[in-house]
């Protein structure tokens, strides 16, 4: 019995320790540039925040973050005039380059291109 409570208590604090890196994420994603930054707000390590976000969430934690800017980044291209530079730091990403990047494996097309094709509402 006593085992049980052992893990089960192990267990409870790793979901509530989950649950806390996800609302850090969701309340933070543009000022976060990389995991280092979120493991050591929480003193853990890189690999347990990774192990611990994919087990409980369901997603990498890196996967999840760039979904939350390149949300942003979606809004921005589609509702401001602003540049890749300017969209790229807003949204929280290293680079232009590595949001550029980021974008096209996840949309299939260029950030410029889905500005295009989604921008119905004549701020050009």
């Amino acid at each position: 019995k006593m085992d049980y409570n052992i893990k089960y208590r192990e267990t409870n604090t790793s979901v509530h320790l989950a649950s806390n890196i996800l609302s850090y994420i969701n309340d933070n994603y543009k000022n976060l540039s990389a995991l280092e930054e979120i493991s050591e707000h929480f003193f853990i390590t890189k690999e347990y925040l990774c192990r611990l976000f994919k087990k409980y969430i369901g997603v990498t934690a890196i996967s999840y973050l760039n979904s939350l800017k390149l949300k942003h980044a979606c809004s921005l291209l589609t509702g401001t005039r602003k540049n890749m530079t300017e969209i790229s730091a807003e949204c929280g990403f290293s680079s232009p380059s590595y949001f550029s990047k980021i974008f096209k494996n996840n949309y299939n097309i260029p950030p410029l291109e889905y500005r295009k094709i989604n921008c119905f509402n004549d701020i050009y």
